[in-house]
């Protein structure tokens, strides 16, 4: 039915008793109400100022560890802490305004900043990870999951997927686009079909994390591997978190990219395992964590991660070793306190595992694979590797955000 349009004079008029009654007018002018103010998304944890987070905040903490000067955890969301000082921070805290993977944070104005600011995206992490970027544009449909970018001569690989933007999109084949896309885990696939179409890139997932939203993935690993890409990247199986986990290890650069299997804790130098959502034991965990044992590498790149100052006072193997066990032990003596907040969200026999090691035989169970890791810090390492060395966890600037790194021996 074609739609046509006739002169209002055409339209008969309603019957007067149907009318709308005119108002009394009055000498005051009549005005359309202003929208409610920007500010009213404002979280009243938030200092005054140009930066703001509204209630939308999914405690990601990408905003964090992006720009730490800005952002803080206050009450279990973040908020601005304090206003950038700098333009650097400045820079900072807009990376982190378009990398928000709800659209929560704001300025109480347009910027026309932010257009330049899109344009340093992906970010380099440090210059000792020299082709190594930070993607940015965290998607909300993996929790703001961190993807990077690897540049390398025979095929670049996206390490998980970040929110599909066009303006990222450009940015990317600029540097080459992307020949392999690895998807750590289930979790942070987010948009790898966009990203695959636009960039015809092939992706590569475990066969454990198969589901229908990966089903079309162009590679399937099976079985422990593990895998190589070409002769400079491994992957290795480290199941736990999710059955088809995987890390993938750039070796000329000694990088570990870890997903959800392990990452930073943000309240301390500890490391952080999410035992909240692990789809797998805590057993199968360990098992995994003592893998990485066997394996060189100096920095570790996660896929949940908080890049804030700390020193430590042992190579970074160790330290993410030890973190872990400290990790570990800590929640098998605590578990009953999380219990209520993982029942929620696991299955029934999750439940019943997790539950378990509330208990002084769950404790028990999983002992001789602690002390089977203990053991092996002693036993297969040599005593200089073992000597106290000092360094720091880099600090996050835009030109040297990055995991761990050794400094030369003096």
């Amino acid at each position: 039915m074609a739609l046509s349009l006739r002169a209002a004079a055409s339209l008969a008029a309603p019957p007067a008793h149907l009318r709308p009654r005119r108002r009394a007018t009055s000498m005051v002018r009549a005005t359309v109400s202003p929208p409610p103010a920007l500010d009213s998304r404002r979280r009243p944890q938030n200092v005054s100022g140009e930066f703001f987070v509204d209630h939308r905040c999914i405690d990601c903490a990408t905003c964090r560890w992006m720009a730490p000067e800005v952002f803080k955890r206050v009450d279990d969301q973040s908020a601005v802490a304090a206003q950038p000082t700098s333009e650097e921070i400045r820079t900072k805290a807009l990376q982190a305004l378009l990398s928000c993977p709800t659209g929560s944070i704001h300025t109480d104005k347009p910027t026309e900043d932010i257009l330049q600011v899109q344009n340093t995206f992906p970010l380099p992490i440090n210059d000792d990870l020299p082709g190594v970027y930070l993607c940015g544009y965290h998607s909300e449909n993996s929790y703001g999951a961190t993807s990077y970018l690897i540049v390398h001569p025979e095929g670049n690989i996206m390490v998980d997927s970040p929110r599909y933007t066009p303006k990222l999109a450009n940015q990317l084949e600029k540097l080459g686009g992307a020949r392999y896309m690895f998807l750590t885990h289930i979790d942070d696939v987010a948009d790898h079909r966009k990203w695959a179409e636009r960039l015809k890139c092939e992706r590569i997932i475990h066969s454990g994390d198969v589901e229908d939203i990966t089903a079309d993935a162009e590679w399937k690993l099976t079985g422990n591997g593990p895998w190589n890409i070409g002769t400079d990247f491994e992957l290795i199986h480290t199941p736990g978190h999710t059955e088809g986990s995987v890390c993938l290890l750039y070796k000329p650069l000694k990088a570990l990219f870890t997903g959800d299997h392990v990452a930073k804790s943000e309240e301390s130098d500890d490391l952080n395992l999410f035992l909240m959502y692990s789809k797998q034991s805590v057993g199968v965990q360990l098992d995994s964590i003592r893998k990485l044992l066997d394996v060189d590498f100096e920095w570790f790149l996660p896929g949940m991660q908080t890049f804030e100052c700390c020193t430590y006072e042992l190579p970074p193997k160790f330290c993410f070793i030890v973190g872990f066990v400290n990790h570990i032990i800590f929640y098998l003596e605590h578990t009953s306190k999380c219990v209520p907040y993982f029942t929620r969200r696991r299955t029934s026999r999750s439940q019943q595992n997790y539950k378990g090691m509330a208990t002084e035989s769950g404790m028990q169970m999983y002992m001789p694979r602690i002390q089977l890791l203990r053991l092996s810090l002693q036993t297969t390492e040599t005593k200089e590797h073992l000597m106290i060395t000092n360094f720091k966890y880099m600090d996050s600037k835009i030109k040297g955000r990055g995991g761990y790194a050794v400094p030369e021996k003096s």
